[in-house]
């Protein structure tokens, strides 16, 4: 992610009360980034989604359906990283 990019993420998430920055004491150029009390809610509520999403879709796939589900996102992974490509 470019620093511009990661900048305006950060930003945004700070405008929405979502995390916090803090300047460290000890260095000034180190900037130590922490979920709210809202943050910590809304990772809770995001973990709940992507687990229940999770169980719909796999509690109706055989053992080796996932089996080769999981074998070829695994070799995808393997040709993005071997072509240094990311999404």
């Amino acid at each position: 992610m470019e620093m511009t990019s990661l900048s305006r993420s950060l930003k945004r998430l700070e405008d929405m009360g979502i995390i916090k920055r803090i300047i460290s004491k000890e260095d000034k150029r180190k900037v130590i980034i922490s979920l709210t009390e809202l943050g910590l809610e809304r990772r809770e509520i995001a973990k709940n989604t992507v687990l229940n999403f999770n169980e719909v879709i796999t509690s109706q796939l055989t053992k080796e359906e996932k089996d080769t589900f999981f074998n070829v996102l695994n070799k995808i992974n393997k040709i993005l990283n071997d072509n240094n490509l990311s999404l």
